[in-house]
């Protein structure tokens, strides 16, 4: 048998183009399976927590970095949730919040297997592992 070759990345792996059509393959796939969330507005459901993070994003657009009082009796508004998420629904022109909500939250999901998937051929110097 020939010894192990200990060259840091293994010579498979240096097909960076193979990777990066997997993870837009899966980008592509999970975009589709969420279509109907990114084209959905704020549902009637009283049991959906769609609500309570628009209003944070309204409440972070109308006071950014504000003093939010109806959490825990106050506290600042960046504590509550990470405020990137909120500032990003702001920046999507959607047409309104609730569809902004979804388009956001619907490609941070999409993202997940791709990611995912990066983190296991770094982790695993495999395809297959990953």
């Amino acid at each position: 048998m020939a010894p192990l070759s200990l060259k840091w990345p293994l010579p498979a792996m240096n097909r960076p183009g193979r990777d990066a059509a997997v993870m837009l393959a899966l980008l592509a796939g999970n975009l589709l399976l969420l279509a109907p969330h990114l084209a959905t507005d704020l549902t009637p459901q009283a049991w959906n927590n769609d609500y309570i993070l628009a209003a944070m994003s309204r409440i972070l657009w109308e006071q950014p970095g504000s003093w939010n009082p109806l959490w825990y009796g106050g506290t600042p508004s960046g504590y509550a949730y990470p405020p990137l998420f909120h500032a990003l629904v702001w920046a999507v022109p959607a047409g309104s919040l609730g569809r902004a909500y979804h388009v956001i939250s619907g490609l941070a999901y999409a993202l997940v297997p791709a990611t995912l998937y990066w983190m296991g051929l770094q982790l695993f110097r495999s395809r297959l592992a990953a």
